[in-house]
């Protein structure tokens, strides 16, 4: 079936795109987005980036402590790598269109690799409306500086307050299943805020590598 107005990247891959780049989306309410489509990294998903900064650029509220569910967008209109946050309403909307979310490294210099690297599926963890601290949440799959599970509990952090921060994870906490990661860093944080950061973790390895949230589907 040929979808004239594509409503998610998955649609441009159904209809035979084959290359990762910067396509239009139709919404619901006929608004046109115009996105970045990673359509070849995973085979069957189609993951459009949501956010992405670099470790220079966190020092931004929108990347280190407004949560997901609270509207601040960066550079909305054009997507980027270094600085780039959807509104929430495109969130939201790309939340409706996919089943699952994942957070990568250095997406834009390098092939996708599963060392620091997290998925999980929207309706066992939804990024946007999680609020919590060292909260068990499941992910389909993580990798800390090559600590990895699959399927299974992780502690996660975001809050609006008396502590304000973005989703992250703690790799120093030993709680949940996944538990802490050998080699860390006292509150290490991976994933976001970077509040404290660890030089091996790929996300925070120089001032120019970067952190890349995605929404997808398969």
């Amino acid at each position: 079936f040929f979808f004239q107005s594509p409503r998610s990247c998955f649609d441009h891959l159904r209809n035979g795109a084959k290359r990762s780049g910067v396509y239009h989306i139709h919404s619901n309410k006929n608004t046109i987005y115009k996105v970045y489509c990673d359509l070849q990294s995973e085979p069957n998903f189609a993951w459009t980036l949501v956010m992405s900064h670099t470790l220079e650029n966190v020092v931004l509220p929108s990347f280190r402590s407004i949560v997901l569910g609270v509207n601040s967008p960066v550079n909305s209109q054009w997507p980027r790598w270094d600085a780039y946050r959807l509104s929430l309403d495109e969130m939201k909307y790309f939340r409706s269109v996919s089943t699952h979310w994942r957070i990568t490294c250095n997406f834009d210099t390098e092939p996708l690799q599963y060392r620091d690297y997290v998925r999980a599926k929207f309706t066992e963890f939804d990024a946007i409306s999680f609020i919590g601290r060292g909260t068990c949440k499941r992910v389909e799959r993580i990798n800390v500086r090559g600590h990895e599970c699959k399927d299974c509990t992780v502690g996660w952090y975001q809050s609006i307050s008396p502590f304000k921060n973005i989703l992250s994870h703690d790799s120093s906490k030993n709680i949940c299943e996944f538990g802490s990661t050998p080699g860390y860093v006292s509150s290490e944080d991976n994933f976001g805020m970077y509040g404290k950061f660890n030089r091996n973790f790929r996300c925070t390895a120089s001032q120019s590598s970067t952190t890349n949230l995605w929404f997808g589907i398969n």
